[in-house]
């Protein structure tokens, strides 16, 4: 009885032997990686929300056949890629791409991508984390100034960089300068006034200065409601549409000034790149009028990214 327990071990580890080293015999060998396109993801990014964005990968496996491939956010199926048949022409390496819509919602998400076999058993999967940001950018408390003679103060405003800028600054970064300010305490049809960039030198000052081609930028006039409900890049653009262009000014191109404005003004604009953004007018210092350029103007602007 020993001797037939003793020979049926060793027939158990014979036939442990035999399917162990078979296992070995068929590892699986799959790998997918990202391709590095251009105007594709392959690494972590950031999309503002309701943004799309491209993604390419390529597979390949000697073990087995790929049979499906699948992309998930954060392990819910996307819809059109629940294990989406491969061609069985690529059964061996395959090469595909996606457009995918990011979230409504900020936050990070994981997009995966895995190939399976025929028995829908998982041969490989690479992963991708998008963050998802607004779709508008809010600055705060910018201080602009009044055109000095010496060229020293802080007059124009950039929305793609939240930057406010003199007039040799604004010449050198002009490729990204959308208006500037100017108190003309001179006539009451203007005052406290914002100008297109194109359209600065019209005002008289630094003309020596802004001599070239530079960014046209139209103004409307918008309203404290309006502002309150732009928090979408979709409702800055309907703040402008639905804006009052502003009245006329003789020498200037309609709707490229907006004069006479006050604390508490909401005015709504549309940059040379058509990116729609709306301002609101905190505050308005309008010392020494008469005799001085010391006036300035506090914005918070709100601009599409």
């Amino acid at each position: 009885m020993r001797h037939f327990n003793l020979l049926l071990v060793s027939l158990l580890l014979v036939v442990s032997g035999v399917f162990t080293s078979c296992k070995d015999d068929t590892e699986n060998d799959a790998t997918i990686s990202f391709l590095s396109k251009s105007g594709y993801v392959s690494a972590d990014a950031e999309v503002v929300k309701g943004g799309t964005f491209k993604i390419a990968w390529s597979a390949t496996c000697t073990s087995s056949d790929m049979k499906y491939v699948s992309i998930t956010k954060d392990d819910a199926d996307i819809t059109g890629w629940n294990l989406k048949e491969i061609d069985s022409d690529y059964k061996s390496a395959y090469t595909d791409s996606a457009t995918l819509t990011a979230s409504s919602n900020t936050g990070s998400y994981t997009y995966t991508i895995t190939v399976y076999d025929k028995d829908e058993a998982k041969l490989a999967s690479v992963s991708v984390v998008i963050t998802v940001t607004e779709d508008y950018t809010t600055y705060t408390s910018k201080l602009l100034y009044d055109a000095l003679s010496a060229g020293t103060s802080k007059t124009f405003f950039s929305s793609s960089t939240g930057s406010t800028y003199t007039v040799s600054e604004a010449v050198s970064a002009a490729s990204s300068v959308d208006f500037g300010f100017l108190y003309d305490q001179a006539y009451s049809t203007t005052k406290a006034c914002l100008i297109s960039f194109d359209s600065y030198s019209s005002t008289g000052n630094y003309t020596s200065s802004l001599t070239g081609s530079y960014n046209a930028t139209y103004f409307k006039i918008s309203s404290e409601s309006v502002y309150t409900a732009a928090t979408t890049a979709s409702a800055l653009a309907s703040a402008y549409t639905s804006g009052t262009t502003p009245t006329s000014i003789s020498g200037y191109t309609q709707g490229k000034i907006v004069g006479t404005i006050s604390a508490g003004d909401y005015i709504a604009f549309k940059t040379a790149s058509s990116k729609y953004g709306i301002i609101y007018v905190s505050a308005i210092s309008r010392d020494s009028e008469s005799s001085s350029n010391s006036q300035t103007m506090t914005i918070t602007v709100k601009v599409q990214n």
